[in-house]
């Protein structure tokens, strides 16, 4: 009876978890591989499904954020604590090389408020936090994410995701949205719950490798006999991939799609030289698919007048008529220039792009004078926004990281290197979205940068060796320090969400209520969460405008001028601008108003006595 009892027990033991580097048992793995395993998929394959909603103030990110980071962070806390208790000889944690630069970037940026000119301390950390996130799923898919079905898995859910996205696109086109509240609110519009055009184009350029390999991969099964579903599970990939290659065409993203022919020629690149040329051939299916719903899409624009087809043609025309227009990004990229001249050494702060376009385009003005006035958040070009925010020496370690990776990559590539399937799709991903930040913002989109913080570590497990001479810690008491930290930003990060998430709950609250009182208690409860302190300071200068125009009570506009002023210190945004210019202008403060029209394209506005200053441009839309 003892034997069985010992038998049984032998059974239900829990195989070993093995470390993907080495191939080696660990004793105290930094977190169990289920867990891991679950956290990983929710935060690659959910957040481009939900979004915040009416019900909240910020009706887009804050869910995007939730869905996203939270899983990475409580990974985060659980590696970190496993780390500082049982070192690197138990967990056999590893800092790789690439590893260490992405710790010492963080390093580096923790410093940046000694020398920059920070104005947003929220976006500051904000922006340092997300950073975090992704270096932090760096670490853990180096040391824990395993070859073999979870990576099918993950993207079999996230090509879901995509086809689902499709279906909410069509709906938001033809304006039949509005029954659904798990759909944005956004008629007329080809973006799903992405909620912006380049970036739905990128979500299903991914969706649409993710496709690739899985095409390649379940043909190379069923041709060896290894799975018998080969067949039901290829054709039904090639069915999400025609969804998804429709909704690539028509999002008429041009960056989505040359990113795709990018990563795909990667993948086909190293199918030819790193693996089994059959490989080749497969593709051929894929192109065809491709091929065939982009002929579908111009028929569909023939026959049901959609528009999608002309327009993407049109703008293939733009690009090919107006070359130095760049897309129109030409006078946001010549601003940016500026503003990285303005200050080359220090930069302008993470995150502080946005806060500081409005200065750099009036030095824009100078050099091209007949330049068009707008604002924006961004470069549109993430290599020139990091430029502008980290100046030249974090630039160029950048810069320094991407070589490095390169030169790993050609390596493997030139020397024929064997690698698992999977690192064909890693090495594409990472192109993919490389290529589309070099017109768009993928990486200011936390939902995009998860899956490039996970294809940069898994190629980074292939192409560069693990450890370095100078990347060798000899003393395990750094580690275990180290991991500690790790476990305690991770876990400020969720308070800080948290929290947030509650300061975003009052200023929603202020703005369901029409009594100046409550929305003032709302706003000063709003304004003791840390993330939302400057949107709540804002929202008190605009009520005190409220009031005084409601009430004819010249009395409230000059406090709420005063604090609006405060606000846009912090945060200078185009609609802050001209609100500020009108204000000053009916209260006659020439002096104000003067300063306010500094950011104004020369030539455009003159200065009226008693009054705003007249011809003001106006904004263009973020």
């Amino acid at each position: 009876m003892a034997g069985r009892k010992s038998k049984e027990a032998h059974k239900e033991a829990p195989e070993p978890q093995l470390h993907p580097l080495t191939g080696e048992v660990v004793s105290n793995p930094l977190v169990p591989d289920w867990i891991f395993e679950g956290l990983v998929t929710l935060s690659l394959t959910l957040p481009n499904l939900v979004f915040s909603g009416m019900h909240w103030y910020d009706t887009l990110h804050l869910m995007k954020w939730f869905v996203t980071l939270v899983p990475v962070g409580v990974l985060s806390v659980l590696a970190g604590a496993r780390l500082a208790r049982y070192g690197t000889e138990r967990t056999g944690f590893v800092l790789d090389p690439l590893g260490t630069l992405w710790v010492g970037v963080l390093l580096f940026l923790s410093l940046q408020p000694f020398w920059a000119p920070l104005t947003s301390s929220v976006t500051f950390l904000k922006e340092w936090l997300t950073l975090g996130s992704l270096v932090a799923l760096y670490l853990l898919t180096y040391n824990l994410f395993p070859t073999g079905n979870m990576i099918r898995v993950a993207l079999w859910l996230a090509n879901l995701n995509a086809a689902v996205n499709v279906l909410f696109a069509e709906l938001q086109m033809r304006s039949l949205n509005a029954p659904f509240p798990f759909i944005m609110n956004t008629p007329g519009y080809y973006i799903g719950n992405t909620a912006q055009q380049e970036m739905f184009g990128l979500w299903m350029a991914i969706a649409v490798l993710n496709g690739v390999y899985l095409h390649v991969a379940y043909g190379g099964q069923e041709a060896a006999g290894r799975i018998r579903q080969g067949a039901l599970l290829r054709w039904g990939n090639l069915v999400l991939l025609a969804v998804n290659g429709w909704g690539l065409w028509n999002s008429t993203a041009r960056g989505g799609i040359l990113s795709l022919l990018v990563g795909f020629s990667v993948f086909a690149l190293m199918a030819w030289r790193n693996y089994d040329r059959s490989h080749l051939r497969r593709l051929g299916a894929i192109v065809l698919v491709l091929g065939v719903v982009l002929a579908g899409s111009f028929v569909a624009d023939k026959a049901l007048n959609t528009g999608r087809a002309t327009l993407m043609t049109q703008k293939t025309l733009d690009m090919i008529q107006n070359p130095g227009s760049v897309g129109l990004r030409i006078g946001i990229w010549r601003t940016s220039f500026q503003m990285f001249l303005q200050h080359p050494v220090t930069g302008v702060g993470l995150g502080h792009f946005k806060w500081n376009y409005l200065a750099a385009q009036r030095a824009m003005f100078d050099k091209y004078p007949d330049g068009e006035w707008q604002f924006t958040y961004w470069a549109h070009s993430e290599y020139l926004q990091w430029l502008c925010e980290l100046g030249v020496f974090g630039g160029l370690l950048l810069a320094g990281m991407g070589l490095f990776w390169l030169a790993g990559f050609g390596r493997a590539v030139a020397r024929r290197e064997a690698f698992p399937l999977e690192i064909l799709w890693a090495a594409g991903m990472v192109f993919l979205i490389a290529t589309d930040a070099v017109f768009s913002r993928p990486f200011h989109r936390v939902e995009i940068a998860v899956w490039f913080a996970v294809a940069l570590a898994l190629s980074a497990r292939s192409f560069l060796p693990s450890r370095l001479s100078w990347t060798e810690v000899r003393h395990p008491a750094v580690f275990r320090a180290f991991g500690g930290l790790w476990a305690l930003v991770a876990l400020g990060g969720l308070l800080f969400l948290g929290d947030g998430m509650l300061g975003d709950r009052y200023l929603f609250a202020a703005t369901q209520s029409r009594d100046p009182n409550f929305k003032m208690g709302a706003l000063d409860q709003a304004g003791k969460h840390f993330m939302s302190r400057e949107e709540a300071l804002e929202q008190k200068g605009y009520l005190y405008l409220m009031v005084a125009e409601a009430n004819r009570d010249g009395r409230f506009l000059k406090p709420g001028l005063d604090l609006l002023y405060q606000a846009f210190r912090q945060r200078a945004e185009a609609k802050k601008l001209m609100d500020l210019m009108k204000g000053y202008g009916t209260l006659g403060e020439e002096a104000k108003v003067r300063e306010m029209t500094r950011f104004l394209k020369p030539g455009t506005f003159q200065l009226q006595k008693g009054g705003p200053a007249s011809g003001a441009p106006r904004s263009a839309a973020p």
